[in-house]
């Protein structure tokens, strides 16, 4: 017989009595801070909000906020209060959740609330957060919720079935309040050329004038006060300019008008230098489960030197898991790389399991925290300057097609290209270091930007926003 992994009704009573201990205590008074473009966009209380905004806007953090607050004024509901976070990948949820909530969790009295790791739910009171994945579709059907706020929407809703099939139903019987966030992603969608993306369909949907149900709001990277002019202008200076409207200004773009790359940008050398590789790589793009029997794996292998980077070899096949395991031991055998990578999501995932616990490959994990697109473009600059170059061999052909023909087409090469041409930008052993990010004290009153010039002082919208946030006088009698 199986084991019963469930508390005991004993273990059960003695927590609610716990919680119930915690909740008879005094509320201590919380300071919810948010930006005035923040405040803006939670304030609204219109049903469908569609969030489309540059990058560092502080759409998460934010969300944390408002969905904590808004558990709290919920908590002693005779109705339980449902609430769902939607998120790109599985990974993404603890850190969040350590970095976000937990912090102003902590204010809280103990025991008022509870975090659940393993089911990624956290409860106040009488209030539930689900906080799910997008990579994960199954462990989102078949409940029903309050609110569910969808973070990183450009890049979820690319599953245009995720809502129309999944989220959707699921927002009909407790009639919830939906937001959608994130920075736009491109007006087609990836999969079909002949249509508009499904977040652009919805910003548009939000942006008609006699729309009641849906209202669509636009913020750039300028608009957080708490960044610098020239921070947001360091951040322009490293994205190519075809996506600077998208990833600044969050602004729908075209990806699909122009290509990223160019066969001019790549070389071709009859031969390996004899001497001055410093570094070699090689990375993977994989592809096995059953919902990806037609997708294939790449593999591509580079060679750093001292002024340049030099693809060796590229391999587009189909494999089933126990050949790609295969081919991947026999690649880094002939070429004995000083790292594997690997893409840390879906069937990535299998492969650096196995490869870490059956062999002694240096496997090196990588979690994209970007859309392939803005991935890809992100190298651009290295290849436009030469510094990208292919040995002589049967599959250039095959490599300069899948690339020259990006965004259309076929996407496996460009997607482990731009992992490994990444990697090498960042990794410690070139000219470049890592990249490191300012760390800025800054009051959260200080004037918004747009285009190098203030807007109307933020200090003139708070009008004593600022002050604490009493949120025991929004409690009901029960709490107090």
């Amino acid at each position: 017989m199986a084991k019963d992994n469930r508390p005991s009704s004993k273990f059960r009573r003695g927590m609610r009595a716990k919680i119930s201990e915690a909740m008879s205590q005094p509320l201590p008074n919380l300071e919810f801070e948010f930006t005035q473009p923040q405040l803006d966009f939670y304030s609204n209380k219109t049903r469908f909000k569609v969030l489309s905004k540059g990058r560092r806007w502080g759409a998460t953090i934010s969300a944390a906020k408002f969905i904590v607050k808004t558990m709290i004024q919920n908590m002693n509901n005779d109705k339980p209060y449902m609430i769902l976070w939607v998120d790109v990948i599985y990974s993404n949820i603890s850190r969040y959740y350590s970095r976000y909530f937990a912090p102003i969790l902590s204010q809280l009295p103990r025991g008022t609330w509870v975090w659940h790791e393993h089911q990624k739910q956290l409860s106040i009171g009488n209030t539930v957060l689900d906080m799910r994945s997008a990579d994960r579709r199954e462990s989102l059907e078949g409940f029903s919720y309050d609110l569910i706020f969808l973070n990183e929407a450009g890049l979820i809703l690319q599953d245009r079935e995720l809502w129309t099939i999944t989220i959707a139903p699921m927002a009909l019987d407790r009639n919830a309040d939906c937001i959608f966030a994130g920075t736009p992603k491109g007006i087609l969608d990836k999969h079909d050329f002949k249509r508009e993306a499904l977040f652009y369909e919805l910003y548009k949907k939000g942006m008609e004038p006699n729309q009641t149900q849906w209202k669509s709001f636009q913020y750039s990277t300028y608009d957080n006060p708490l960044m610098t002019r020239d921070q947001v202008e360091e951040m322009c200076a490293e994205i190519p300019p075809i996506i600077q409207k998208q990833e600044i200004f969050g602004e729908f773009i075209n990806v699909s008008t122009e290509p990223l790359f160019y066969e001019a940008w790549f070389p071709i050398l009859d031969s390996l230098p004899e001497a001055g590789i410093v570094y070699k790589v090689l990375s993977l793009d994989t592809a096995f489960k059953t919902r990806e029997e037609s997708d294939y794996s790449c593999a591509i292998v580079v060679y750093q030197t001292a002024s340049h980077y030099i693809v060796v070899d590229c391999i587009n096949e189909k494999y089933e898991f126990p050949e790609l395991l295969e081919a991947t031991q026999a690649l880094y055998d002939k070429y004995r790389t000083d790292v594997v990578l690997v893409e840390d999501r879906a069937s990535g995932q299998s492969l650096i399991q196995s490869l870490k616990n059956n062999t002694t490959i240096p496997v090196h994990a990588i979690s994209p925290d970007k859309d392939k697109y803005t991935r890809a473009a992100a190298t651009t600059p290295t290849c436009a300057a030469g510094k990208i170059k292919l040995l002589k061999g049967p599959w250039n052909k095959m490599f300069l097609l899948q690339m020259c023909n990006f965004p259309c087409g076929n996407d496996d090469i460009v997607d482990s290209f731009s992992q490994l041409v990444n990697h090498l930008r960042d990794w410690r052993g070139n000219s470049k270091p890592f990249q490191t990010f300012k760390l800025v004290d800054k009051v959260i009153g200080g004037p918004s930007m747009v285009a190098g010039h203030s807007r109307i002082p933020l200090q003139d919208k708070l009008a004593g926003f600022n002050s604490p946030l009493h949120l025991r006088d929004q409690m009901v009698k029960g709490y107090r």
